[in-house]
């Protein structure tokens, strides 16, 4: 089992881009409540190859959390 001190992120938040707003107030509270939140906005900067951020953001998150709504699916 993984040590979390080996993870950069505790949650790596995926969703549909519809949902943006939302899921940006659930990165909020959950940065708010000490978790380590990769959101793409927070990390990914202009330039960057996005897919290769995606990639790295998943690896080095402890937990992936799929925000699904009627957008998503």
């Amino acid at each position: 089992m993984a040590n979390p001190t080996d993870f950069s992120f505790d949650v790596f938040l995926s969703y549909n881009s519809k949902d943006r707003a939302r899921v940006r107030r659930l990165a909020e509270r959950l940065r708010a409540a000490g978790v380590r939140v990769w959101f793409d906005e927070w990390v990914i900067r202009p330039g960057d190859d996005i897919y290769l951020s995606i990639e790295r953001g998943v690896e080095a998150a402890r937990t992936l959390v799929l925000c699904l709504s009627p957008a998503a699916l």
